[in-house]
């Protein structure tokens, strides 16, 4: 282990998060932010007689890099699955998800996903 840190030291901010000083300062930075970004609802409707659905919503949010989007909450009454479609694109701000239904839904139904996007603006 080296304990040579060029002049750098830890610490904690003001709120308590834990940070590094550079050389010389007082200022506490807090280590990465793990924020997110957005955080919103995106709904998908199951039309009856259709196994596969999709949805989108805008985030407002352009050129995030590193894009990581959390699922926090589904309101399903119908069974699914995921099928691999679940975007971010930085360039609208836009993110589409796609499910696909185990068996042929009877009904109409909205789903709701809550979403958290996190990333680097």
């Amino acid at each position: 282990l080296n304990n040579n840190l060029g002049g750098y030291s830890f610490g904690e901010t003001a709120d308590g998060k834990p940070g590094y000083r550079k050389p010389g300062a007082d200022t506490v930075i807090p280590f990465s932010n793990f924020e997110p970004i957005w955080s919103g609802q995106l709904n998908i409707t199951s039309k009856a007689g259709n196994k596969n659905h999709s949805g989108s919503v805008n985030t407002n949010c352009l050129g995030i890099a590193n894009a990581v989007i959390e699922i926090t909450y589904i309101s399903a009454s119908d069974n699914f699955v995921f099928n691999n479609n679940l975007n971010y694109n930085p360039n609208s701000g836009v993110i589409t998800m796609g499910i696909t239904s185990i068996g042929t839904p009877s009904s109409t139904r909205t789903i709701s996903f809550k979403l958290n996007l996190y990333g680097n603006k």
